[in-house]
């Protein structure tokens, strides 16, 4: 990394300000191109939950509102 990306580079968490967190590491992980790469860590948590969880989030087709 360097420039651009080195300057939006959060902090580790440390317990506060979740949202205000949550919002930089998105930001930075959609300069580094790899925000996409969440949504297969996302499938990878929902295909090893029991089948009664994963029935909640089946009718979901949109990235999003997952």
């Amino acid at each position: 990394m360097s420039g651009f990306a080195d300057a939006l580079r959060t902090d580790k968490f440390i317990g506060v300000h979740f949202k205000r967190w949550q919002v930089k590491v998105h930001l930075w992980l959609t300069i580094l191109h790899v925000w996409e790469a969440r949504l297969v860590f996302v499938g990878c948590v929902i295909s090893v939950l029991h089948d009664r969880l994963v029935d909640v989030y089946m009718h979901i087709t949109d990235v999003k509102e997952l």
